[in-house]
């Protein structure tokens, strides 16, 4: 890691008093060790792959996602495929991912972990669909991938509840979409090519 382009979403997970605080310990953590990092926030889920994207081509070789499972996601769609490193600093509410790879949960723990981390090419997956206008499109996942009930609690779940009241507002929301959600059958095709994006 020489150059880094730490993004972070200004607005999800925990801690967002003190996200500038936790952004500018992780940015000197790094300043620290020789390394050259530019930070700004994700303007929207939309544009965060295009940031991303940019980034890369102006010559940043790891791009860093300060946030939650939502916001990795985001960078994800302009990350794969490109030849540049992932690194997280885990600041969500869940941090499915983090807790999957064993990162430490702390953004000044985190920050030190990136500097020795080793390279690691986690799988990465793919889906093709078609949007509200019908038109083909397609999103990269790691983590999962859902689609009916799963799909409406990610999209639907109520942002100011869900920083007030953390994971229990995951169990509360899923509890009651169990109960009165009419559950519908869905088309799937999965393939396995053997290479990630």
């Amino acid at each position: 890691m020489r150059r880094a382009a730490l993004f972070y979403n200004p607005i999800s997970g925990r801690r967002k008093k003190h996200r500038l605080r936790d952004i500018e310990t992780v940015q000197s953590i790094l300043q620290g060790a020789g390394i050259e990092v530019e930070v700004a926030p994700t303007r929207a889920a939309s544009d965060a792959a295009a940031q991303v994207r940019l980034a890369i081509r102006d010559g940043f070789d790891t791009i860093i996602a300060c946030g939650g499972d939502g916001t990795i996601h985001d960078i994800l769609q302009g990350l794969a495929g490109e030849d540049a490193a992932l690194g997280i600093i885990p600041l969500g509410t869940a941090n499915a991912m983090a807790h999957g790879l064993r990162l430490p949960l702390t953004p000044e723990r985190a920050g030190h972990a990136l500097l020795s981390a080793a390279p690691n090419r986690p799988a990465v997956g793919r889906i093709d669909y078609r949007d509200c206008n019908t038109l083909p499109a397609f999103r990269y996942f790691t983590v999962a991938a859902g689609v009916g009930v799963d799909a409406h609690l990610s999209y639907n779940l109520n942002r100011l509840i869900k920083d007030h009241m953390g994971m229990l507002a995951y169990y509360s929301k899923a509890t009651h979409l169990w109960l009165t959600h009419r559950m519908r059958y869905r088309e799937a095709e999965s393939s396995t090519n053997g290479s990630t994006p």
